[in-house]
């Protein structure tokens, strides 16, 4: 499984440069290429005036609620839970990596 695993990453690596060509295969075109031209045209803008007007401030009242405290209590049974879920994840892992 590794040996697969490691030769698709190096085929990867290898064929990467060939991957990340964006489609310029053709290079005949960029060597007669042109700049493209570029034409300013100027217009004229109108005058805008603006106007400056002034308002009462607002009183605003503010009310601010504090979110309840959260309080955990713990199940008698947490200890047995987590010692479960550890052999659990040991088994599971050894099966992974034995492959049996």
């Amino acid at each position: 499984m590794w040996k697969k695993t490691l030769l698709a990453v190096a085929a990867l690596a290898v064929s990467a440069p060939a991957l990340a060509d964006r489609g310029h295969r053709d290079y005949r075109d960029y060597r007669h290429a042109k700049p493209a031209k570029h034409y300013v045209v100027k217009h004229h803008r109108p005058y805008v005036q603006h106007r400056v007007v002034h308002y009462r401030p607002v009183h605003r009242t503010v009310v601010v609620h504090r979110p309840q405290p959260v309080i955990y209590q713990s199940h008698p049974n947490t200890g047995a839970a987590i010692l479960f879920g550890a052999v659990l994840g040991a088994v599971i892992g050894q099966h992974i990596a034995s492959g049996y």
